[in-house]
């Protein structure tokens, strides 16, 4: 699959140059990036109209290459940071620092993203859509070498799934030194 950032192009355009693509070197697969997603600066009620119409442009795109075997994929590029004025639950390091990355795991940010990614496979239809490389917790700025959130959403969890609650210190001191995890 090949990405392709249409940035200011437009769809007759990059459908001529796909089909040249496809003729040339025979690449069939290709995901639009998410051009627009500069545009969702939070994931809150305004997030949709960036991925519709992206979603949109897909499908715009796909029908200027009705009879070919080309496919068309959607890479979603908004990640995790959202800045430090996004509501919701913040990735908190385990040593209490509170980043601008929303948790992945607040029910707000997971309606919201849910929302942002529907509207986008709605309008287009995408054979495959990507996420972006980044979704991650341990990389934002603020959060420690160990990385990963410790949030009360995220200790809530691993109680749950270990069996006993712990704190962020503890959980840390675990990963800091495994062997004497299981001591």
């Amino acid at each position: 699959m090949v990405p392709i950032s249409p940035a200011h192009i437009d769809a007759e355009t990059l459908a001529k140059d796909l089909r040249m693509a496809r003729e040339k070197w025979g690449l069939r697969r290709f995901v639009i990036t998410n051009s627009g997603a500069e545009n969702i600066k939070t994931f809150d009620d305004t997030c949709t109209e960036p991925s519709r119409l992206r979603g949109e442009y897909i499908s715009d795109l796909r029908k200027r290459l009705a009879g070919t075997d080309i496919e068309l994929g959607w890479w979603f590029c908004p990640t995790l940071r959202q800045g430090m004025n996004a509501p919701g639950q913040h990735v908190v390091d385990c040593e209490g620092h509170v980043t601008p990355g929303c948790c992945p795991l607040d029910p707000g940010f997971q309606k919201a993203f849910g929302r942002c990614v529907e509207a986008g496979c709605r309008a287009g239809k995408p054979f495959i859509v990507f996420f972006e490389d980044d979704f991650e917790t341990g990389w934002h700025p603020g959060v420690n070498d160990l990385g990963g959130c410790f949030c009360p959403l995220h200790l809530k969890a691993f109680a749950a799934r270990y069996g006993k609650p712990l704190s962020a210190k503890e959980i840390e001191a675990a990963f800091r030194a495994p062997d004497k995890a299981n001591e």
